[in-house]
């Protein structure tokens, strides 16, 4: 009997330990419950208040916006007609007040490289209609000059703008030939000179063409006419004095074939010594053709496979239609010692044959000469991420840089300043499956090429040795 009633006992306690706890469990969670809500309720209305105070900031600013862009712009929604990238108000007023910049350039020469389209198009324009003589450089000279005489105002400058074309910069020799025409025989001073041509698909100088300049011949000619003429005879004359000098020779031997080309090059020229004559003619009639085959001849895109024997050509309409979407994308491995030549010619070896050749033009003490390289940021040392599918082309626009970074000092005491300028955004690219758009327009693009001089001439303040990126100078 004892023993059930222990066991009784013991049941009751237990119970009444379990209601106690259970009863404590109850209070303690109700408390927490009650914090919990009073802890949501203060969260929800500090949200209300800070979403409201973002609301009306952003309200604000989105009120400024339309104002300026109704004011400045006579554009009535929330939208830029200039730029498709979104700029606050301050950036807005600085691209702008650059777009409507003007400058004094009557009297001015200036030498553009790559002015067929885009922003180097774009230069061109802005340098004529300021008042400065142009001197433009392309590889195809008609469809330059066909889309100049397109230009509503192109009465009034069309005497100012001289075209050369057939000027690939793979061909240093008709580099150097051009530069020696210009300061033997066509130019007695150069003010401006920006080096913008560069590289990022391949051509062939064989084409046909399959535009229409009927409709101006004449206006064509006239821009024409130097190119056509006068640097014609030069080249003839140079080709003829030089065949069998070495003055315009550029050869490319590595040092691990060196030894065999030697030899080979013994047995070799004792047979072209026998038909030397017999190419001397041949070479001269070449040389006389290759100037009046551009009417018969237009530009095609080659696009090779590494094993070299597929090619697929594109004309050049296409060319101009599907640029924007064209780049050289390819990894160490992948790309060939033609291309790695190609790109360090274009983007680096003519910049510098300008420079160092034109500089005799340039000197000058009673004013300010200005040279502009037009770089990207795959150049820059300090660029935290650039493209790893373009090695060959990043290596060429460091070389470009450093070529400021070195000298500018030096051609400063010429009163010559040199810097790069990062026009920003100038192409599409499609690489790796993403695509990035256009951020600014080319004439966005063609100001920025051209503040460092319209500041230089409007201001006298000049600035050398530097790198422009958003109308600021930033780290190299």
């Amino acid at each position: 009997m004892k023993n059930n009633n222990k066991k009784k006992n013991n049941k009751k306690r237990k119970e009444s330990d379990f209601e106690i706890c259970a009863k404590t469990l109850a209070c303690f969670t109700e408390k927490k419950l009650l914090e919990e809500e009073k802890n949501k309720e203060i969260l929800l209305l500090g949200k209300k208040l800070f979403y409201s105070f973002i609301k009306e900031e952003i309200d604000k600013q989105n009120e400024e916006r339309i104002k300026l862009r109704k004011t400045q712009l006579n554009f009535q929604k929330f939208q830029n007609p200039f730029y498709k990238l979104l700029l606050c108000s301050n950036c807005d007023k600085i691209c702008y007040s650059k777009r409507n910049l003007k400058c004094d350039l009557n009297g001015k020469i200036a030498l553009v490289t790559g002015g067929r389209i885009k922003a180097g198009f774009e230069c061109c324009l802005k340098l004529l209609r300021n008042g400065a003589t142009v001197y433009l450089t392309t590889r195809f000279a008609n469809d330059a000059a066909l889309r100049f005489v397109t230009q509503n105002d192109f009465h009034i400058w069309k005497n100012r703008l001289n075209i050369y074309g057939e000027m690939d910069f793979r061909d240093l020799k008709k580099v150097e030939m051009f530069c020696d025409y210009l300061v033997q025989v066509k130019l007695k001073k150069l003010d401006i000179l920006i080096n913008n041509a560069n590289q990022k698909v391949s051509f062939q100088n064989e084409f046909e063409n399959d535009y229409d300049i009927s409709n101006f011949q004449n206006e064509i000619q006239i821009l024409l006419k130097d190119y056509k003429t006068n640097f014609k005879k030069f080249v003839e004359n140079s080709f003829t004095k030089q065949e069998n000098e070495s003055q315009y020779e550029i050869k490319l031997i590595s040092n691990e074939n060196e030894n065999e080309n030697q030899n080979q090059n013994q047995n070799q020229n004792e047979n072209q010594n026998e038909n030397q004559n017999q190419n001397q003619n041949k070479n001269k009639n070449q040389n006389q053709n290759q100037f009046e085959n551009q009417n018969e001849n237009d530009d095609k895109l080659i696009i090779q496979e590494e094993n070299g024997e597929e090619l697929i050509e594109i004309k050049k309409k296409d060319i101009i239609n599907n640029l924007n979407n064209q780049v050289i994308i390819s990894s160490v491995h992948e790309i060939t010692t033609s291309s790695l030549l190609e790109a360090h010619a274009i983007n680096t070896l003519a910049p510098f044959i300008f420079i160092k050749k034109l500089k005799r033009l340039m000197n000058s003490q009673d004013q300010a000469n200005y040279i502009i390289n037009v770089s990207t940021k795959e150049g820059k040392f300090y660029e935290q991420k650039v493209n790893e599918k373009t090695p060959h082309i990043n290596m060429s626009k460091a070389s470009l840089n450093m070529i400021i970074k070195t000298s500018a000092e030096d051609y400063e005491k010429s009163k010559i300043y040199m810097n790069c300028v990062d026009p920003s955004c100038l192409i599409k690219k499609k690489e790796i499956g993403k695509q990035t758009g256009i951020g600014f327009d080319y004439i966005e693009s063609c100001n920025r090429i051209l503040d460092p001089i319209f500041i230089g001439i409007n201001t006298g303040v000049n600035y050398f040795g530097r790198y422009f990126k958003n109308y600021q100078s930033v780290s190299w």
